[in-house]
């Protein structure tokens, strides 16, 4: 009887070690696949803010050029009415001279 319950207690431990190491390996692989899981989710949501990172670096890149475009244009109408006003300028000079040879040729008669 004693050999029997010897063996009946190698077994029921036999099998209770076998069932430890089961569920050990089990934790591990489940551990395994949350590891694989986290990395993977890391991965996508690295990728998705850099995603985001290139859409707003090209957003900015976009807006930059427009803002050039615009200053530049606003450049160009300031240099095209500076040139207006001086062409103005000039005229009126040219006037104003005509009108004082006018002047001064009708004050020369009056004086002889």
């Amino acid at each position: 009887m004693l050999e029997w319950q010897r063996q009946n207690f190698e077994s029921r431990q036999k099998d209770q070690h076998d069932l430890q190491e089961y569920e050990k390996a089990k934790l591990r692989e489940k551990w395994s696949k949350d590891l694989i899981q986290e990395k993977r989710k890391k991965q996508k949501e690295r990728k998705e803010m850099l995603d985001q990172f290139h859409e707003i670096e090209e957003f900015n890149k976009t807006e930059m050029e427009a803002r050039k475009a615009q200053l530049d244009q606003e450049k160009r109408n300031d240099k095209e009415l500076v040139k207006k006003i001086l062409d103005k300028e000039k005229a009126l000079e040219e006037i104003d001279k005509k009108e004082k040879v006018i002047y001064f040729l009708k004050f020369k008669k009056i004086i002889f």
